[in-house]
């Protein structure tokens, strides 16, 4: 089994064990791959065995970290939403006001565009391709697809929320985030989109669904088409929303 030296070293120094990160720093060669292995008796043999048994059990540890981020993301959507005034959202009403918030709460004005390729820095598209939406960090400005806010209205909100995303987790040191029609609520999970734009989705997910919300209008009434109506969110997203949030909450009851 062969491993980025770098990364072993890395791992090796982050476990607190610096003489096992001395031992793969020195038999690493100039083109940073690993020298022909010690022999399996010597102290750096040993220590490498070793530490190509646990990398198999870092895929637990990734995984952990991966859940760790989601609840970060819902605890900032929560965040926000706790923060919105109560004049302009009472924490209860359905459904959620996301333009007001961005408008009110971030400063940020929602611009319904005809060409988004106008933008600056708009990347080059190919064909078949469009922007859904994108986030002028350094304007203050959300631009959402106008052609298809009109053909979908919740995909507009969800939208609106996915760019919001952007601006309270990634806008450090980004002057302008632009976001593919294929990546902004897509219709499937595969191919999984840039982590990113997962996570935006994710954060307008909670935003636009809060899981206390949700979990009180399931409870209420399951039907879907009502809980889509309600959220006024598209059928995708509510399906997603629903498995991610039910299950958690029923399995932990």
């Amino acid at each position: 089994m062969r491993h980025d030296p770098a990364w072993l070293i890395r791992f090796a120094h982050q476990a607190g064990d610096r003489q096992l990160a001395a031992l793969i720093a020195r038999r690493v060669d100039r083109d940073g791959d690993l020298r022909t292995p010690p022999s399996r008796s010597s102290p750096s043999g040993l220590a490498l065995r070793a530490l190509d048994g646990l990398v198999p059990l870092l895929g637990l540890v990734a995984n952990r970290a991966s859940i760790a981020s989601l609840d970060a993301i819902e605890a900032r959507a929560e965040e926000v939403l706790a923060q919105v005034p109560s004049w302009l959202w009472d924490g209860e009403m359905l459904p959620v006001p996301v333009e007001d918030i961005a408008d009110t709460c971030f400063g940020l004005l929602v611009r319904d565009v005809e060409d988004m390729a106008s933008a600056p820095g708009a990347p080059a598209l190919d064909a078949g391709e469009a922007l859904s939406g994108l986030l002028l960090a350094s304007r203050g400005e959300i631009w959402v697809n106008a052609a298809e806010a009109r053909e979908w209205p919740q995909r507009r909100r969800f939208t609106i929320g996915h760019e919001l995303g952007h601006w309270v987790l990634h806008r450090t040191g980004q002057t302008a985030l632009f976001c593919r029609h294929a990546v902004v609520e897509p219709e499937t999970t595969k191919p999984a989109p840039p982590v990113p734009e997962d996570e935006a989705n994710r954060f307008a997910a909670a935003l636009l669904m809060p899981a206390r919300l949700m979990a009180r209008e399931y409870a209420s009434d399951s039907n879907f088409e009502r809980i889509c109506r309600i959220f006024d969110v598209s059928g995708a997203a509510m399906g997603r929303r629903l498995h991610a949030v039910i299950p958690r909450r029923d399995a932990a009851s």
